[in-house]
């Protein structure tokens, strides 16, 4: 699939998950300009069950940003994760 987003991108981003897939959160800034990045739990672990309902949604979550080589990761605390307003 192209890069999607949203819930028009739901279903594949499950199966994707459900599969091993790392996640993606995209981040937006206020210019519209768009930053990905890797989630992980806070150690660096898969958490993609812990995703799922989260899917396709616009969401917060607290947690840190490290770099690995090119890659941003965002090792977060599942717990934290909520909804926000566009």
């Amino acid at each position: 699939m192209n890069p999607a987003e949203g819930r028009a991108h739901r279903a594949c981003a499950v199966q994707c998950l459900r599969g091993g897939v790392p996640a993606v959160f995209v981040a937006r800034d206020r210019t519209g300009a768009t930053t990905h990045l890797l989630v992980t739990g806070p150690n660096g672990e898969a958490i993609n069950e812990a995703l799922l309902p989260w899917t396709g949604e616009v969401v917060g979550a607290s947690g840190e940003v490290v770099r690995q080589g090119q890659w941003l990761i965002w090792r977060i605390e599942p717990a934290s994760l909520k909804r926000v307003a566009r």
